[in-house]
């Protein structure tokens, strides 16, 4: 079975080990303690049940796998001994650079709106009518790979911590598809 046959079977974490094998930098994610209530899994195991949760879409199943590969090497650690991640979304996009050159599945569209999705993985989408319209604009179907990006990342955090995250996702996503709508009238 190929990589990208792997990457959108039903439960992608089945083959965990293929995919280190594709892409060895995720190894340092392997077993990598987060060292933070929002997250109860480490970085790997976060990662494939990210992926796990996602729709079968490859742009958003490869951007889940690779989303948070710069958390390693981006960790700091506060004086309560909470970990932090800052800037590793960047981090992240500037190693998926390299490795996304590796696969001929996608084209350079499909990498540079993987890319973006890494990128910004973590931002706020925005809640108001004109910065939703203006991301419907600029980024049309990819927006909509942002936010299952974003609801499957969420979806993969502690359980006990993530119910506001998904309610502000779920009422984007509304609020998008509405105003499409009123886009085609």
């Amino acid at each position: 079975m190929d990589f990208l046959n792997k990457l959108l079977s039903e439960k992608p974490s089945d083959y965990a080990a293929d995919f280190l094998t594709f892409i060895p930098e995720l190894k340092s994610c392997v077993g990598f303690d987060q060292k933070n209530p929002w997250h109860h899994l480490d970085v790997w195991n976060h990662i494939l049940y990210a992926m796990d949760l996602s729709p079968k879409n490859k742009i958003v199943r490869m951007s889940l796998l690779l989303h948070d590969i710069g958390k390693p090497e981006t960790m700091t650690i506060d004086d309560n001994g909470i970990g932090h991640f800052f800037g590793h979304p960047l981090k992240g996009y500037e190693m998926s650079k390299e490795i996304l050159i590796r696969f001929d599945c996608f084209n350079d569209e499909e990498r540079d709106n993987i890319l973006y999705l890494i990128k910004h993985h973590d931002s706020p989408i925005g809640q108001t009518d004109k910065t939703l319209k203006k991301k419907i604009k600029n980024l049309g179907e990819n927006l909509d790979n942002l936010i299952e990006v974003q609801k499957a990342d969420a979806l993969a955090h502690n359980p006990e911590k993530l119910d506001q995250r998904i309610k502000i996702l779920e009422d984007v996503d509304k609020r998008i598809k509405i105003l499409r709508n009123e886009e085609k009238q």
